[in-house]
């Protein structure tokens, strides 16, 4: 705010480029501070985790039975927050510039929203007892921390569904859908202003290998790549996040923010999902099965 001020001074001629560049610098300052708080946390998030995971399994094993959030894999739960205290502590923005139907994106392509920094939180995969996933065959869901290590390291979710679920067919004729939840920072025009805000990316698996959908681009470029200064248009699935606290977003913090799994991460100042997307015509393979 203050270096937009100073612009306007500027423009009026009652202050020097010297005063703007000054804030710039501040703000560059800033920004660094932020990305230093960011590796910080995520070095003692996962410290935490990994103190958590152990002292639960050494708990199971003393008594001899293992829940079944371990046997899918398991992160962090959250709890439920009145949805009141998020609007009045962690505020209502305005949903992001996007498209509220995935099938206006290559009709009217949303234009491209700026997120200054994301980094990823969670792993969502829903398993389907039907050859592409279908709401109405939907059998079960698991929550991991890991990422894909590379753009086309995803065969690993499939493995792991096959693993988890007890029928003998399901390797043949059944699907899973795959979420992978980043949380970060997006700058929205509606607002003036930066917000925090998820962006998404989706794909979807069977037995012949994993795909993207109409309008969905591929995975990620790999993870030594950095999530800052990119630009990405947004599929919109407004206003469904819920008010929770703990989790990974913060034992102190109600925020709105997704529950899968029973978790609280991924949270968004328009408590709404946002999915990167680009303009395709139909679906592309990510990986096939040999």
């Amino acid at each position: 705010m203050k270096l937009r001020e100073t612009l306007k001074t500027v423009k009026a001629g009652n202050a020097t480029i010297e005063d703007a560049l000054k804030l710039i610098q501040q703000r560059a300052e800033i920004w660094d501070r932020i990305y230093a708080y960011l590796e910080e946390r995520n070095k003692l998030q996962t410290l935490k985790r990994l103190k958590e995971l152990g002292r639960q399994q050494t708990i199971m094993k003393t008594i001899g039975i293992e829940p079944l959030a371990y046997n899918f894999g398991g992160i962090n739960e959250g709890s439920s927050c009145l949805s009141i205290t998020c609007y009045l502590s962690y505020g209502y923005k305005d949903t992001l510039p996007g498209v509220y139907d995935i099938n206006e994106t290559g009709t009217n392509p949303p234009e491209e929203v700026y997120y200054q920094v994301f980094s990823p939180v969670a792993v969502w995969v829903g398993i389907y007892e039907s050859p592409t996933p279908n709401m109405d065959y939907y059998w079960r869901e698991y929550c991991t921390y890991e990422f894909p290590s590379t753009s086309t390291d995803v065969k690993k979710y499939w493995d792991k569904a096959v693993e988890l679920h007890p029928g003998s067919q399901f390797e043949d004729f059944g699907s899973i859908q795959v979420k992978l939840f980043y949380d970060g920072m997006a700058y929205n025009p509606k607002e003036g202003s930066y917000q925090g805000s998820n962006i998404i990316w989706q794909f979807e698996c069977n037995k012949n290998g994993c795909w993207v959908t109409s309008y969905h681009p591929k995975l990620l470029s790999p993870p030594d790549v950095t999530y800052r200064n990119q630009e990405y248009m947004l599929y919109i699935y407004a206003r469904v996040l819920e008010c929770c606290s703990g989790g990974d977003v913060s034992s102190l913090t109600c925020k709105w923010a997704n529950r899968h799994c029973d978790g609280c991460f991924a949270p968004d100042e328009s408590k709404s999902q946002n999915f990167a997307v680009v303009v395709r015509d139909g679906w592309d393979w990510i990986i096939k099965f040999g």
